[in-house]
């Protein structure tokens, strides 16, 4: 029985020692599904890479049980374009490769033998941007991604003093005014009041929640003007206490934030398209805006006035805020 090593010119007592030789000696690198023995690494890697009885991935140096596996694993684990065999840094990265370079459809990994052929494929199968060629979950991503400044742009000024910020539709603008970070030191509680003023037919305010006079609608009076003190710590729970709805916070500073939020504000806005069974009220104009410019209950749809309307509201605080 052979028990000589030619390659290291070196003899052993045994079989055994032999086989340990060459499973531990650099100068063999044996691939024992071939029984093939090679001087150097690099041949052996060689081997693997080229042989149709290997699944190898080099970076890894790991085996796969069947081509399809390794394909697999080339995507989704070193983000590899399996038509051109680029690796990119991440997946988002892959992606776009794929849709710019060779006019693949993510969602079905069809490939189109055009640009135009690619964008005919995504308008009839996909919420698709042409213009971005980016693919969208639904129709509310698609259209929030067309009403952003992408597309729109941040043309909306804010007239407040020596505030800078633009916006890309006028309910942003709202949102702004009410969220009490405008150098005009509007808040949601002013924009309460013009609203209610200039919504004298209550097409957007609910009337029931409004408080009635000699001097006509007023806005109820918000919920806590107050800051909460060490006082509202409850002794038995350790957390800070609202008054209101007894939620518990950790921190003083966030049971204020909590209270000075519109969290607990009447609802006097509601969604004109009562008719169509809608109605969803809302405790701030910003809020409306949003479920407005969605759309989902066809209020747009069926009473396209109404954002006119929204847009001469917001007119009306652009002179409120100089």
């Amino acid at each position: 029985m052979v028990t000589d090593c030619v390659r290291c010119k070196e003899h052993f007592d045994s079989p055994g020692a032999l086989a340990d030789h060459l499973g531990t000696s650099k100068a063999h690198n044996v691939c024992r599904t071939c029984v093939m023995d090679f001087p150097l690494r690099l041949h052996l890697v060689q081997h693997f890479l080229f042989s149709p009885l290997h699944n190898y991935c080099q970076r890894c140096d790991n085996h796969f049980d069947s081509p399809a596996e390794l394909v697999r694993h080339f995507e989704s684990e070193h983000s590899q374009c399996l038509m051109c065999g680029l690796c990119f840094a991440t997946p988002n990265d892959l992606n776009e490769h794929y849709h710019h370079t060779h006019w693949t459809c993510i969602e079905c990994r069809i490939v189109s033998a055009t640009p135009d052929a690619f964008d005919a494929h995504c308008r009839e199968t996909h919420w698709y941007c042409a213009d971005c060629k980016r693919v969208f979950k639904d129709g509310d991503s698609l259209r929030a991604h067309y009403e952003s400044n992408i597309h729109k742009g941040r043309k909306v000024h804010c007239p407040g003093v020596k505030c800078s910020k633009d916006f890309v539709s006028s309910s942003a603008l709202i949102q702004h005014l009410e969220s009490g970070g405008c150098t005009s030191k509007m808040t949601r509680h002013d924009v309460k009041k013009l609203a209610v003023q200039m919504d004298k037919e209550n097409i957007i305010t609910d009337a029931a929640r409004l408080l009635t006079g000699p001097g006509g609608s007023s806005v109820p009076r918000m919920t806590t003007t107050s800051w909460a003190t060490e006082l509202s710590k409850n002794p038995r729970t350790g957390l800070y206490e609202c008054v209101i709805c007894h939620a518990g916070f950790k921190k003083l500073t966030s049971l204020n934030n909590h209270l000075q939020s519109p969290v607990h504000d009447e609802k006097i806005y509601r969604c004109p398209q009562t008719w169509q069974g809608c109605g969803v009220e809302f405790n701030t104009l910003g809020a409306l805006c949003q479920h407005v410019e969605k759309g989902n209950c066809g209020v747009h749809k069926f009473n396209n006035t109404l954002q006119k309307y929204v847009g001469s509201l917001a007119d009306g605080m652009k002179r409120l805020a100089l």
